[in-house]
């Protein structure tokens, strides 16, 4: 167990949680890891938010990831 340090809802309804070992997204009934691409070692402990289009958006220590559904996984970026 891991405390959590943000939540938030995505636009396809998957819930994302900022944990102090990395981000993880509810999967039925458990939360799994999730590993981002281009953006390594993401905390998600200072903000997550998304918008209507399903963006998903991660302050990070190393600056803002933003993912996006790509053929039904979540893609990120390090801005």
């Amino acid at each position: 167990r891991q405390p959590v340090f943000r939540l938030t809802e995505d636009g396809d309804g998957t819930l994302w949680a900022g944990t102090p070992t990395g981000l993880a997204r509810l999967n039925g009934d458990r939360f799994e890891a999730v590993t981002l691409d281009g953006a390594r070692e993401v905390r998600g402990r200072h903000g997550i938010a998304s918008d209507q289009a399903g963006t998903l958006y991660v302050a990070t220590e190393r600056g803002l990831a933003v993912g996006k559904r790509q053929n039904g996984a979540a893609v990120f970026q390090l801005l």
